[in-house]
Parts: structure tokens; sequence; C-alpha cells
């Protein structure tokens, strides 16, 4: 019950994404990580690749959209593309997931991506979530140390 909790706790949504042909529009990442379609310029934008296995994915993952896995589904079958994911400077997953997974699912090595500078507010988020992570994992060490040595004694 408990290990439930936890997960649900560390999985989080990602920003807004809306599945869009992206050949008559262009991708942008706000600062937020959410997803904006911009009219598509005269010149063809390039966007950077990235080898699919070099792509990082935070602790626990996403919540994964079930609509969006569809359409993304639809409409990578139609162009055989697909929409660009956004990642910070690591190479950290901020948006795509369903994308990503599509990547992996078709065994496609590369993927697009546009670099996505993450906002101060969820720097700070970041850490906070991380620092709380990292006391509940050595919580739980020291509890499943001390069961341990206590089964021992006995």
């Amino acid at each position: 019950m408990e290990e439930e909790n936890v997960k649900k706790e560390v999985a989080i949504e990602q920003p807004e994404f809306e599945v869009r042909d992206f050949r008559e529009n262009r991708p942008t990442y706000a600062i937020d990580g959410s997803l904006v379609w911009k009219r598509k310029s005269k010149k063809q934008k390039r966007y950077p690749i990235v080898k699919t296995e070099d792509v990082k994915i935070r602790k626990g993952g996403f919540i994964v959209r079930e609509d969006v896995l569809r359409q993304s589904r639809e409409l990578y079958e139609q162009t055989h593309e697909l929409i660009p994911v956004g990642l910070d400077a690591k190479k950290v997953l901020v948006n795509g997931y369903e994308q990503y997974l599509i990547a992996k699912e078709m065994g496609i090595k590369f993927l697009m991506f546009v670099p996505v500078k993450i906002s101060r507010k969820e720097q700070r988020l970041r850490r906070r979530r991380n620092v709380q992570r990292e006391k509940r994992e050595q919580y739980q060490m020291r509890k499943k140390k001390k069961a341990n040595d206590n089964g021992k004694d006995n």
C-alpha cells in the first residue's frame, strides 16, 4: 500500500502537449515545458538529433496520456516522423514522453528534439522533489536495516 503512494508521488504529469502535423506547424517548447505550436516559417527548421538511448527519463517517469499516444501513433503512420521531444541541457526528457515511447516501440534509433530551458521555479521544484525523494529513500534504507538487525537478534 505504501509503495503505491510513493509511485503516485513520483510519477508526474507532463506539461501541456497537443498532437499536430509538424510539417504544417512548427513545434517549440515554452519555459514551463509545454508544447507550443507556431506558424511554419518559410525557411525549413532543422532540429537537432539525439540517440534514443541517450535520452534520460526522470526517476519515476511520466504519466502516459493514452489519447496523445493514440494520436501520435496515427500521425506517425501518416507521416513516418515523430514530433520533436523537449530535452533540457542534460538530455533529460521534459515533454514528449509518448513520442519517446513510440520511438522505443518502433525501434527508432534517433529522435529530433527542441532544447528546453527550464524556468527557475521548475528548477526549485525539481530540487525540492529530489531532496524529498533522497530523504524518503534514506529513511526506507534505515527502516530495512533496522528490521534486518532486529531479525538477526531474535
